[in-house]
């Protein structure tokens, strides 16, 4: 199965070297698409992901402030 991403690349892991979560923080969600295509510059696939945030906020898996 051909993935995206690698997972054991060294960067990743120095991005990750000494972080750790802590409840009641704020996080900034970033994202990189695939070959940083700007699938969010269509409307209704930034709906899309809304739609699916708003979901698992519902589900109480995410707090959003936006």
């Amino acid at each position: 199965m051909k993935t995206l991403y690698n997972i054991k690349s060294s960067g990743n892991r120095a991005l990750r070297y000494g972080r750790y979560s802590e409840p009641h923080r704020l996080y900034l969600l970033t994202t990189v698409t695939w070959k940083r295509q700007p699938f969010f510059a269509d409307l209704f696939i930034g709906r899309i992901v809304v739609e699916e945030m708003r979901r698992v906020e519902g589900d109480g898996l995410l707090q959003s402030m936006a």
